[in-house]
C-alpha cells in the first residue's frame, strides 16, 4: 500500500544541500551580536539573578499609541525615530540567538530615543560578537532531520513501511471519510496548542520562571486564559464555527471533496510535500500580509487586519490566543492560501491525505508558537533553526511595529528587501541625517534672504 515515487529519494537528498552547508559552518555555534550600552542610556535595569549572568542589561522606549491600528503601518515612513511612536517597548532577556539579536534591535532604538534631545551627544553603541552555543537537545535537533534523510536515502524500506503502517492505521477511523476530517485536524490543532501556550506559566508553577521565558519579561496577561472563561467564549467559538462552516460551504459549493486514497505514501513523498506546503504557505502569504500593513491604495486591508492587531502592546509579549483573533475576511484570506498550497504538489499527482494532515499540524503549531510571548524554550523553532526561522520573537516585533517581519515562519524574504530592524533603523538614521541638511540649508538660505534684503534698503540721507 505505498504510493510509489522513484523520484522521491533523490528529491529529499537534494533538499539537504543548503542545511548542510550550514551546519558545515555552524554545526555548534551560532553568531549573534551581543549588545553593549554606556551607563549614560536612561532606561537600564535588573531583572534577575539567572539572567545576570548573560547580561542584566534590559530596556525600554517610550510607549507608543495605544490605538489597535497604530503598530500597522507607516505611509510615508518619512519621520525619524524620535517622532515614531510605533517603536516598540519591550523588556527582553538574552537566552537565544535570535531573542539576542532582536534585543539589540532595540536597544539601539531605545538609545536613539532617549538621546534625542543632545545632538551632539557622543554617547555610543557597541555591538561586539558572541559566540553562541546550542544546548545537546537542539544540537541532536539540528543534526537528526539530516540524518534521517540520508538513511533513508541508502534504505528507504524501513521508513516506508513505518508510514504504510500509520496511514493504514489513519485510514481505518471512521473520521477520516468525513468531508470534514482535514478542518477537524485543524481546528482541533489550533485548540490543543492554543492552550497549551496558554498554560505554561501555569505549568512552570513560578512567576520568575516564566518571566525569564517570556519576550517582555513580565507575565502574561489576564487575556491569556479569557478563553478558558464564560466570559470570553467568544474568544474560540467564532473563530472556530466561522472556519468549520465556511469550510462547509465551500466544499458544497465547489463540490472539493474526495474519498481518501488507500495507497499510502512513501517517506520521502511525504517529507517533501509538508515541507514544500509551509514552504509555499508562508511564501504566498508574505506579500498580502505586506498589502495589509503598506498597501496606499488597498486600506481596506489594513482595516481588515487592524482586528488582529488591536491587542498588541508595546509594553506586553503577545498571548496565543491571538493566533486566531482575525476579522473574517482577514481569516478567509489566510485560509485560502493554505487550500491553494494543500493542492499542490511537487510530484505533480493529488497531494497525499496524510502530507496535507501533517501540514495543518505544523503550520497551526508554527502561528501558536509565534503568537505565544515565549522565546527562550530551547525547543521552540526559532532557537533550534535560527537560519531560517524567525519564531515568536519576529512575529511579536510586527506585532508591535508593522513595518517589519512579514515573514510568519522563515526569514529570507525579510531579509532580502529588508524588513528588519536593522535596515529601518538605518533607513531612519539616514532621514534623521537628511532632515538635519535640509534643515541647515534652508537655516542657511534664510539668512542669506535677509542679508539681500537688508543690502537692498536704502540708507536715508539728512
Amino acid at each position: 500500500m505505498l504510493r510509489s515515487s522513484s523520484s522521491s529519494s533523490l528529491v529529499v537528498c537534494g533538499l539537504l544541500v543548503v542545511p548542510i552547508a550550514l551546519l558545515a559552518s555552524s554545526t555548534n555555534a551560532y553568531w549573534s551580536p551581543r549588545p553593549n550600552i554606556s551607563s549614560r542610556t536612561k532606561h537600564h535595569h535588573h531583572r534577575s539573578s539567572s539572567l545576570a549572568s548573560a547580561s542584566n542589561q534590559h530596556w525600554t522606549t517610550t510607549e507608543s499609541s495605544s490605538s489597535p491600528w497604530a503598530t500597522l503601518v507607516d505611509d510615508t515612513a518619512t519621520s525619524p525615530p524620535e517622532e515614531t511612536a510605533e517603536f516598540a517597548t519591550m523588556q527582553v532577556g538574552l537566552s537565544s540567538p535570535s531573542q539576542q539579536q532582536l534585543l539589540s534591535n532595540q536597544q539601539r532604538r531605545s538609545f536613539s530615543l532617549d538621546t534625542s534631545d543632545n545632538d551632539d551627544d557622543d554617547t555610543a553603541l557597541v555591538l561586539p560578537q558572541q559566540k553562541r552555543q546550542f544546548t545537546p537537545f537542539q544540537q541532536v535537533s539540528r543534526i537528526a532531520p539530516i540524518a534521517t534523510m540520508l538513511a533513508y536515502g541508502v534504505k528507504p524500506e524501513p521508513f516506508d513501511h513505518a508510514i504504510s503502517q500509520l496511514y493504514a492505521w489513519v485510514y481505518s477511523w471512521d473520521v477520516t471519510h468525513t468531508p470534514l476530517f482535514e478542518a477537524h485536524v485543524a481546528a482541533f490543532s489550533f485548540a490543543f496548542f492554543i492552550a497549551a501556550f496558554s498554560f505554561v506559566h501555569i505549568l512552570l508553577g513560578d512567576d520568575e520562571k516564566t518571566k525569564q521565558v517570556r519576550l517582555d519579561g513580565k507575565m502574561p496577561s489576564e487575556s491569556a486564559l479569557l478563553w478558558s472563561k464564560l466570559s470570553g467564549i467568544t474568544e474560540w467559538f467564532n473563530p472556530f464555527v466561522s472556519y468549520l462552516v465556511s469550510i462547509w460551504m465551500y466544499q458544497h459549493i465547489f463540490h472539493t471533496y474526495n474519498e481518501p486514497t488507500m495507497i499510502a505514501p512513501t517517506f520521502g513523498v511525504l517529507i517533501v510535500e509538508v515541507f514544500v506546503g509551509v514552504f509555499l504557505y508562508d511564501l504566498f502569504f508574505c506579500p498580502i500580509h505586506y498589502l495589509m500593513h503598506r498597501s496606499t491604495k488597498l486600506k481596506g486591508l489594513r482595516f481588515i487586519h487592524g482586528y488582529h492587531h488591536r491587542h498588541s502592546s508595546s509594553s506586553s509579549a503577545l498571548n496565543s490566543i491571538e493566533t486566531v483573533q482575525h476579522s473574517y475576511i482577514d481569516g478567509a484570506l489566510q485560509v485560502m492560501v493554505n487550500i491553494l498550497v494543500q493542492h499542490i504538489s511537487p510530484f505533480g499527482a493529488t497531494k497525499h491525505l496524510l502530507s496535507r494532515m501533517i501540514h495543518n499540524v505544523v503550520v497551526t503549531y508554527l502561528l501558536a508558537e509565534a503568537h505565544s510571548g515565549y522565546t527562550s524554550f530551547e525547543w521552540m523553532s526559532h532557537n533550534i533553526w535560527p537560519e531560517f526561522l524567525g519564531g515568536a520573537p519576529r512575529h511579536d516585533r510586527h506585532h508591535q511595529d508593522g513595518r517589519v517581519y512579514y515573514q510568519q515562519y522563515f526569514k529570507y524574504l525579510d531579509d532580502f528587501f529588508g524588513f528588519t530592524d536593522e535596515v529601518r533603523d538605518r533607513d531612519n538614521e539616514q532621514m534623521k541625517e537628511k532632515a538635519k541638511v535640509k534643515k541647515a540649508k534652508a537655516k542657511m538660505q534664510q539668512q542669506q534672504e535677509q542679508q539681500t534684503t537688508s543690502e537692498r534698503i536704502p540708507i536715508p540721507t539728512k
